[in-house]
């Protein structure tokens, strides 16, 4: 999970930063800037921790050895044995199609918006 949300986190802030100067059309259209660096931000942290829930998954189903269960060296072997490094990313394809639109950056903008926006109402009619 840590290096899924850590992933997730930077590629959003970085996209963020900079997409209005790579798209000045998304500027002034900031929920489909979200929208669009959310979606980025979620495809590109499932690819990066993608490998690290196969291996999981492989020691999990691996079942209980007397020596104690599938260590994950034996689990690192038995994917890339077979199918090379593209074993370790067999199943993405799904994975982008459940993560990219749980995007939750839009709710999250949106939700800070209002209650800064609130507080400087707030603010403004307290000291008229």
């Amino acid at each position: 999970m840590i290096p899924y949300a850590g992933v997730s986190f930077l590629t959003y802030g970085t996209l963020k930063r900079y997409v209005g100067t790579w798209f000045p059309y998304l500027e002034e259209r900031k929920t489909v800037r979200d929208l669009g660096c959310g979606a980025i931000a979620g495809a590109v942290s499932q690819t990066a921790s993608y490998p690290f829930e196969v291996i999981r998954r492989r020691m999990q189903v691996g079942g209980v050895a007397p020596s104690g269960g599938v260590s994950w060296r034996d689990a690192i072997n038995a994917i890339y044995g077979p199918k090379g490094w593209r074993g370790f990313f067999v199943g993405l394809s799904i994975g982008y199609l459940k993560v990219i639109p749980m995007t939750r950056y839009v709710p999250m903008n949106f939700f800070s918006s209002s209650l800064a926006d609130e507080a400087v109402y707030r603010s403004q009619r307290g000291s008229s």
